[in-house]
This record gives structure tokens, sequence and C-alpha cells, in this order.
């Protein structure tokens, strides 16, 4: 059985790895990473005003080597991570990629992919599925094709993307749609018809993530922040869709990572990897802990775990909370580095005048 692509099939050895994780928070009070983001590359064709991965281009770096990410994902995949997910930039940019899936035991985790899609031609998704991917998820900003080209800055984006999204589902691929939203889409009806525009082309998925201050945007204003209003609105609609079980499923990040879910993966039973081997909480979170070509992911996951911000659930997005924010992320200057050491925020000014002891508490509930 798949209940989401974001998971293994049940039963299997993986979903097994996936319950154990589960059970560890009784025993340890903290689960071993069950999902972990893999930036392989920054190279990109497009150049979207909304990148949230823009601030981790680097010129003076070379990206990690293939032995580099195949020594990450088994160490992954050994410390319980059952969900592999490649992104980018375009992944489908990196000469190896079909190489990286292959590479991650099937047994022990399910490999995912974000694309923008406009790689997806017919020989490449047949070695996608050759290599074992399990599903991919194309990014679409609109239901509208000009809307989408001009954000992603390509013209005939939106086509290609579509198109390559049914090859996917032709060739046997689970195959989703990645989008977002904000308060005006969700006023003017635009994430329904999103959602219409995913059942329309066949897509077995689509998620819909809450807009986050990060990449270009982590120093923005905040009005396009979704309001817990708008939060239940969209838990709404996910149930309304999901009600007669027919696909596409539809997931809300307000939902999963909310109250009524799983709260915010990030440092909890999730990382995000750079394409320069910093790892982070996830790939919202601009606050670096440590290298993968200097140490283990577990080495680098237990000083995680073990950091003030991020020792406990939290039952929401941290990089939404404006307490969490101030205290981790605001204080981090404009030109980085991104991700900012871990070890250089003690190092900062102070918190703001107005941030108490009071709002700090606020922030989550230690395990």
């Amino acid at each position: 059985m798949v209940y989401t692509s974001y998971q293994p099939a049940v039963p299997t050895k993986a979903s097994m790895k996936l319950l154990a994780s589960r059970l560890s928070v009784e025993l340890d009070g903290h689960p071993q990473p069950t999902v972990c983001t893999l930036q392989v590359t920054t190279r990109c064709q497009a150049d979207c005003v909304h990148c949230s991965a823009a601030r981790f281009k680097r010129t003076s770096e070379s990206e990690m080597s293939t032995e580099n990410w195949k020594r990450v994902i088994r160490e992954s995949e050994q410390l319980g991570t059952v969900t592999i997910v490649f992104t980018g930039g375009e992944p489908l940019l990196r000469p190896d990629i079909f190489e990286l899936i292959e590479w991650v035991d099937k047994g022990e985790a399910v490999a995912l992919m974000f694309s923008n899609g406009l790689m997806l031609d017919e020989q490449t998704v047949r070695k996608l599925a050759s290599a074992g991917l399990s599903a991919i998820h194309i990014s679409i900003d609109s239901p509208n094709a000009q809307s989408h080209d001009e954000m992603r800055r390509v013209p005939g984006c939106f086509e290609k993307a579509i198109s390559g999204l049914k090859r996917c589902k032709d060739a046997g691929l689970m195959a989703g749609i990645s989008t977002y939203a904000t308060p005006e889409r969700l006023k003017s009806g635009e994430i329904e018809q999103m959602i219409e525009l995913a059942k329309s082309v066949g897509a077995d998925e689509i998620t819909i993530f809450d807009v986050v201050p990060t990449g270009r945007l982590l120093h923005q204003d905040r009005e396009h922040l979704l309001s817990n209003e708008d939060k239940e609105e969209l838990c709404r609609i996910e149930e309304l869709y999901n009600k007669d079980r027919t696909l596409p499923l539809v997931i809300t990040q307000a939902h999963v990572n909310g109250p009524t879910g799983n709260g915010c993966y990030a440092g909890w039973c999730q990382f995000y990897m750079t394409a320069f081997g910093d790892m982070t909480p996830c790939d919202f979170t601009p606050i670096g802990f440590g290298n993968a070509r200097q140490e283990s992911v577990e080495d680098i996951w237990s000083r995680m775990i073990a950091h003030d911000g991020y020792c406990y659930h939290k039952e929401s997005c941290r990089m939404q909370d404006q307490h969490f924010r101030a205290q981790w992320v605001d204080r981090i200057p404009a030109d980085g580095p991104f991700p900012f050491p871990v070890e250089k925020l003690d190092q900062l000014d102070d918190l703001p005048e107005d941030f108490d002891d009071a709002q700090i508490s606020s922030i989550g509930i230690k395990a």
C-alpha cells in the first residue's frame, strides 16, 4: 500500500524503519532522521524570483563529488532515513544523477525528486524509471502558463513541465505537482484551480507549501505569510478534496507541519544538505551545523538535535515563527555567509530589546 509518495510502501523494510523511528521518540525523546533532502546541484535553467536555494550558490567552490554523495546517502540510510529527496537547482543538470538514484538502497529508502520539468524528455524519463526513482514532483507556480513562465523567467516552461509530468506517469512513476499558497492565491480561488489542474493532467499528488521568508526573500517583509485563518482554510480544502479518495491526493504544509499534523520536521526528523555539503535543519533554514566533507552525517545530526533551537518538537514551522526567527534567523547578516555557521550565531548582536523570556518559552515545548 502506498499512502503518499513521501513515505515508503507498507509493508516493507523501509516502512518498519519509519515505525521504529516513531517509537524511538518514546525511548530517546528525539527520532532519528527519516527524511533527507539533498541539493545535488545549485545549477538551474530557471531564475525564479522566489528561489529558496538562491543564497546557497557559490562560484569559488566545487560541488560535492559522486563519491561524497554516495557516502552521504549510505550514512543517511544507516542512520534511519527512509525518504531521500534529490533537489537543486535542477537535479537533472547533474550528469551522475541517475547513478545517485540507483545507489539508493531501495530496501532502505525511497528516492524522490523535485524538478522544474524542463528536461523530462522520453529518454530522461526512461532512465529515471530504470534507476529506481519512486516519484517526481514538478514545480508549478500558477495554473496560468504565462504567469508561471514569467515567474520562472523561462518561456515555454509551463508546457514543458506539464508534458514531462505526463511522460513520467506513462513510465510508471508517481508524479505530483509542487506549488505554494499565499493569502492572495487562497482568496482568489487559485489554490482550487491548481488542484483542478493537477486532476486534469493525471497527477498523483499536489503538495501545497506555505510561503516562507527564505532564499531570495529571506529578509523581505512578511505581508504574504499565511494567517492561522488562512491555514485553517487550506486544511479545509485539503479535507474536502481528499474526502472522495480520488486522485490527486492533496497535501498541505498547513496540515502536515501544523498542530493537526506532525509539526515542524526541521531538525526533528529531517535534514537538508547543500550542494557543497553543509547540513541545515531544512531547505528553508539558513543555519549550518557542519559539513559532510569533514564529518559524518551522524556527527552533524547529533550536534543539530542538541542545539537549543532544535532539541524539542515544535507544532508548527519554525521559519514562520517570528519569535524563533528573531532569536536565530533575523540577526544573520544580509551578506551571509549562507548557510550561516551556527557557532557564529553567538557572536552576533544580542536579541532585540522586546524579545523577552515569555516569547522564548512560546517557541516550542521540549520533549
